[in-house]
């Protein structure tokens, strides 16, 4: 699956395959990109957050690996519905 590149707030990335909905991007995503206080953003440093079916264990929403120059965050989305796991972390 070829992976389209978006840019997001505070220069952030996000990496998702063409099949990405773009109502979770647009309701999900970028909204919580956006929430993070630029303080915290500028810590973190160059974000690239990846869409990824699922991660290590099936009870994993997001995984952190710190890179040379920030972080890269996979976010796991379901095959049925296709809903991002991204909610139960906003909703914590």
């Amino acid at each position: 699956m070829e992976n389209t590149g978006l840019r997001l707030a505070h220069g952030w990335k996000l990496d998702a395959g063409r099949g990405a909905l773009l109502a979770l991007i647009r309701e999900f995503i970028r909204p919580a990109v956006r929430a993070v206080p630029s303080r915290m953003a500028h810590q973190l440093g160059l974000c690239r957050v990846l869409l990824v079916s699922s991660l290590s264990g099936p009870d994993l929403a997001s995984q952190w690996t710190a890179t040379d120059r920030g972080a890269e965050v996979s976010l796991a989305t379901t095959e049925k519905p296709r809903v991002s796991r991204l909610e139960k972390l906003y909703r914590r």
